[in-house]
């Protein structure tokens, strides 16, 4: 089991967005996409995962992150 984590932000279902990943300090490239969601997969592998989201055009940064600490006990 590795889990999914589900980013959800505030703004029209039908514009574009600008997304940039980042897990464990290894950032993605730039994805534009439409909706106010996105799912990373498998977050359960890292310790950190953070999502940037702007507007086409805009520069301003709009930061959430998921700390994913854990331990397995078996």
């Amino acid at each position: 089991m590795n889990g999914d984590v589900l980013f959800l932000w505030n703004g029209d279902i039908a514009q574009k967005y600008d997304i940039e990943i980042t897990r464990d300090k290894t950032s993605s490239d730039w994805n534009r996409q439409t909706g106010t969601q996105y799912t990373v997969e498998d977050a359960l592998l890292y310790d950190s995962i953070s999502i940037n989201v702007r507007l086409p055009g805009d520069s301003t940064n709009n930061e959430m992150t998921f700390s994913g600490k854990h331990s397995i006990v078996g």
